[in-house]
């Protein structure tokens, strides 16, 4: 977060920033705490959102991505993502039902 931006608007900036897409900030899906280094803890919060309708559709990727783009579950499934990352998506009812388990990675 950048000084003085909400914790919304800090999320509105680095979507826009990464992928090229407006955003609306719907609400927090959930919390999280993972290690960061030098033995420091990461509070990272998952928040639902929406394309404003002003936004492109498309998404491009930032100078901080590989590669951006949307995916259905059969995509999703072969996808390699943070330890845990399904389960919380799931527990905190992000995905929809029956969504195959991506590979944790």
């Amino acid at each position: 977060m950048e000084p003085g931006e909400s914790e919304h608007e800090a999320i509105q900036r680095e979507v826009a920033e990464e992928t090229g897409l407006r955003i609306r900030v719907l609400r927090l899906a959930g919390r999280v705490n993972r290690p960061a280094p030098a033995g420091g803890v990461y509070d990272i919060g998952d928040y639902v959102c929406e394309l404003a309708e002003d936004s492109a559709h498309n998404p491009v990727a930032g100078d901080d991505a590989d590669e951006v783009r949307w995916v259905g579950s059969a995509e999703y499934a072969t996808l390699r993502v943070m330890d845990g990352m399904h389960e919380l998506l799931t527990e905190w009812g992000v995905l929809p039902p029956g969504w195959p388990a991506a590979r944790p990675g």
